[in-house]
């Protein structure tokens, strides 16, 4: 159930025929090795306690490494939402999304009293702990106000299923070219604001995340975007608007100096 290898899966082919095992290449991702060690360490302290003997502990975690932000263009994001029923909740859903950065989880828990469309904002509960546990007033751009008022007029504010918010955005995004996933909208935003403004604390005040360290993660693409652009401009130390960088080169001493003994210029 942990192995990060190839699984083995029981198939039968065809009415009255033997059943086959085939294996196929479908590997975990590190990160949910992790997540079911933890929760089997945990189980494990549950049952036992927590001085008992824990075998889990000993089973090392495998690197999940930094993983890179996962944001479409925007060009991207208007075609697939694009080729999607405009009515369709689920739509509606996926545009907040891209244009207010809300997760799954923080849609469900925002109300019709918490939607305030003259101050262009919409209050999102927090929780106790675990992801998205820090709540408070978001900002909402024209599209994202627009969202909200549609999705209002469907009567589809609340919870609501998020396996079939992904199968929708599945539906139209695969035929299109793009293998990506519904939390990716949330990247995106968060990548274009860092880019268009360059204000990391207006970045955190959209995001509410506590840490900066997560918040990095999706304002990375856009600092790489900017290096590459520092890169290309840059041209024997002269970039654009900016001076020549000054000469390391061996300055001749000034008429009058002393010259230096030969101990210090041996240790200098």
């Amino acid at each position: 159930m942990l192995t990060i290898g190839p699984k083995r899966v029981q198939r039968r082919h065809a009415a009255g025929q033997a059943a086959c095992w085939m294996q196929i290449v479908a590997p975990l991702a590190p990160s949910t090795v992790n997540k079911r060690l933890r929760a089997l360490e945990n189980l494990w302290t549950v049952l036992d306690g927590k001085k008992a003997h824990n075998p889990v502990r000993e089973v090392p975690e495998p690197d999940e490494g930094g993983a890179p932000p996962r944001a479409l263009p925007y060009m991207a994001i208007e075609r697939i939402l694009g080729a999607m029923p405009p009515r369709h909740p689920m739509t509606v859903r996926l545009r907040i999304m891209a244009y207010a950065g809300l997760a799954q989880s923080e849609m469900a828990r925002v109300t019709e009293e918490g939607i305030n469309l003259e101050a262009r904002a919409v209050w999102v509960p927090g929780r106790k702990k675990g992801r998205g546990a820090r709540g408070g007033w978001v900002p909402l751009s024209p599209k994202a106000r627009a969202a909200f008022r549609d999705l209002v007029k469907l009567e589809a504010v609340g919870p609501f299923n998020t396996s079939t918010l992904w199968h929708h955005f599945q539906r139209y995004a695969r035929p299109l070219g793009y293998r990506a996933r519904p939390y990716d909208l949330r990247h995106s935003l968060f990548t274009g604001l860092y880019a268009s403004s360059g204000d990391e604390r207006a970045v955190a005040a959209v995001s509410r995340h506590a840490s900066v360290i997560t918040l990095r993660r999706y304002t990375e693409g856009a600092v790489q975007a900017r290096a590459l652009a520092a890169m290309a401009s840059f041209k024997d130390g002269r970039g654009r608007g900016s001076s020549s960088v000054s000469s390391f080169a061996h300055r001749k001493a000034l008429p009058g100096a002393p010259a230096r003994s030969a101990a210090r210029r041996k240790y200098q």
